[in-house]
């Protein structure tokens, strides 16, 4: 992210990124909390706000003002349009004055065309921007990305199909004569079943990394990670579904190292999380290893949840052995 824009537009940024990204294996249940109007979180023994929250008629955030261990750090105001074509935020921050703003613009609902981000310090001075433009073809199919920084092309992604299918992406930062170029191969049914990754310059196309997914009735079941350059390593994935098609069982491993997970519904809802893992080993997938402040052993986590009357979550909790380490409680408004 650091490469084109300031830190104020991580969040904007990831969001486009995530609407970007092909590979189809976020299979995990997210906490989903939009309308909480006050966010608290226990560490450990202590309690703290983090956020209070307001929201507009249709549950579209439209202020949020965040804390630092109990005092206000910033102030955020959210626009969205009536025809969901722009979106745009202003956060002050408390302590030194500063301002972080975003807007972003969408060819369509959910499409992006444009986004801008502008810092600027006490005095209203400009001390940071960034922007990045994405071209599209006749049928709405991305075909290129430019991020700016401080006015001045600084990445370019272009993006390559045959029929829907996304086949190639390579990226570039401006001056430089290296690229990264993704390629990805689907199965019959338009399933992707492997990705790979190179490093390209004018004297060398270097395979750095194969990824191949394995698909069941629709569902990913399996997903091998397999790094070409030293020191090579390869990861294991496997998932597994209840009846309603769920995630119900999650494995990864690398040699002797591992990390189980199962997830434990009561009716439509998640109920509990419960990992086991043996070390601290980085697992590259999107289901992370917390980790606790000591390592012994085989390591229990768990997360649970607890709902309203209404079916909303108000609070998440989360353990390593029966030692509560987070508690994050969500107090709602209708």
């Amino acid at each position: 992210m650091s490469l084109f824009l300031t830190a104020s537009a991580q969040q904007s940024y990831q969001d486009i990124e995530n609407l970007l990204e092909i590979d189809p294996t976020w299979v995990y249940p997210q906490d989903n909390v939009t309308k909480a109007l006050k966010q608290i979180i226990m560490l450990k023994n202590g309690a703290d706000t983090v956020t209070i929250n307001r929201f507009d008629a249709q549950w579209r955030k439209i202020y949020t003002k965040s804390f630092s261990g109990n005092k206000p750090e910033s102030i955020t105001t959210y626009v969205n349009s009536t025809d969901g074509k722009t979106w745009s935020w202003r956060s002050q921050r408390l302590k030194d004055k500063t301002v972080w703003t975003s807007k972003t613009t969408y060819r369509s609902v959910g499409i992006p065309s444009k986004l801008y981000n502008m810092d600027y310090n006490s005095k209203g001075d400009t001390i940071a921007s960034g922007s990045a433009i994405f071209d599209y073809d006749a049928k709405g199919k991305l075909l290129q990305r430019r991020d700016y920084r401080a006015g001045k092309l600084s990445l370019q992604r272009n993006y390559r199909y045959q029929g829907l299918n996304l086949v190639e992406m390579t990226s570039q930062l401006t001056g430089s004569v290296a690229k990264k170029r993704m390629e990805y191969n689907y199965n019959a049914n338009g399933r992707l079943v492997e990705t790979r990754e190179f490093f390209v310059n004018p004297k060398e196309n270097t395979l750095m990394r194969i990824i191949q997914y394995s698909w069941e009735k629709g569902k990913l079941v399996e997903k091998r990670y397999k790094n070409e350059m030293p020191p090579k390593k390869e990861y294991n994935f496997r998932y597994g579904y209840d009846d309603k098609g769920r995630i119900s069982t999650y494995e990864a491993k690398l040699d002797t190292n591992f990390k189980q997970a199962k997830f434990i519904y009561e009716g439509e809802r998640l109920k509990e999380i419960e990992m086991q893992f043996n070390s601290k080993t980085f697992f590259p997938d999107a289901l992370p290893v917390w980790n606790a402040d000591f390592f012994k052993g085989i390591m229990i986590y768990r997360k649970i949840y607890s709902y309203n009357e209404k079916g909303d979550m108000i609070m998440a909790e989360q353990f390593y052995g029966n030692r509560i380490e987070q508690r994050f409680e969500y107090v709602l408004t209708y």
